[in-house]
């Protein structure tokens, strides 16, 4: 495979023409029709999106939203689905992962507001992910099983995860594997088999009773809430504000109420006494009198 750019200390991208990206499209199976070039010379696939089943949908629902959400607050962690990964190798390795979160990275757009079509190891700034799961299905379990780990762990991919909705090729639904010495070996699961926890990420992944896959916060304890969850759960907290605003002007209302009334027997009484005191006294009177 011939490229017009060798990559120089794997920051310079190769140019691919299009004998080069029809070898390419072959080697990962993908249409060469399908195949763009993005912005850095590298390949993607963002003509026609990645087939999912329902499956892998509701999990990325849940997992890509509920993990920007923990990193919101920092600007150099990228979390992505079904963006492809470019490895710094020659010919290029190329992966699309169903999640990935890669630290110390550059922001989801670039300068300019334009979104990523692409992550290219050999770009700096674009470190190797920490984190990648797959979902297995019919269509990509083979190559989630014996083809991709062995791509990750060239790329760097410090843990490998996979999720298995329906059990049939790992027994409890879920995987966890981390690189060591370029080998990945498995993770011990949590005691009492709740799962595992990811260290990269500080987050326990399990799969409830309904097979679904659930995160939970190591440091707070707190399960990561998914989009529709958050919503729901501002929603909730939007209508007890309300609720609450009500209660303490209806007790205001209550309160200045109650201190006019005060106020209107305090005054009545001062208008009165004198009245009532003069009276008292010509009572007295006609008593001394008989």
């Amino acid at each position: 495979m011939v490229y017009d750019n060798a990559m120089a200390n794997g920051a310079v991208a190769p140019a691919f023409d299009r004998r080069v990206i029809v070898e390419w499209a072959a080697r990962h199976r993908v249409d060469p029709s399908l195949v763009d070039i993005d912005e850095e010379g590298y390949p993607c696939c963002e003509r026609v999106p990645m087939p999912q089943g329902d499956e892998q949908n509701d999990q990325l629902v849940y997992l890509e939203p509920a993990l920007r959400d923990r990193y919101a607050h920092r600007a150099d962690v990228y979390v992505a689905n079904d963006r492809l990964v470019n490895g710094a190798s020659v010919p290029v390795v190329s992966a699309a992962p169903d999640l990935m979160v890669a630290f110390g990275a550059a922001p989801h757009r670039r300068a300019g507001g334009r979104a990523r079509r692409s992550y290219n190891l050999a770009v700096p700034g674009n470190p190797p992910p920490a984190f990648v799961l797959e979902t297995l299905s019919e269509r990509t379990k083979d190559n989630d099983l014996r083809g991709k780990p062995e791509h990750y762990a060239a790329m760097g991919v410090r843990e490998y995860w996979l999720f298995d909705p329906r059990r049939r090729d790992i027994a409890d639904g879920l995987a966890a594997y981390v690189l060591r010495a370029g080998v990945y070996v498995p993770i011990a699961p949590q005691a009492g088999g709740s799962g595992f926890r990811s260290k990269v990420l500080g987050v326990d992944f399990r799969v409830v009773a309904d097979g679904d896959l659930r995160m939970r916060d190591v440091a707070t304890g707190e399960d990561l809430q998914s989009y529709s969850e958050q919503r729901q759960a501002k929603e909730q907290a939007t209508v007890a504000l309300a609720r609450e605003h009500r209660a303490k002007q209806a007790a205001e209302a209550e309160l200045e109420r109650k201190t006019q009334l005060i106020e209107k027997m305090r005054q009545r009484a001062t208008d009165e006494f004198p009245q009532r005191a003069e009276s008292l006294k010509e009572s007295a009177a006609e008593v001394e009198s008989r």
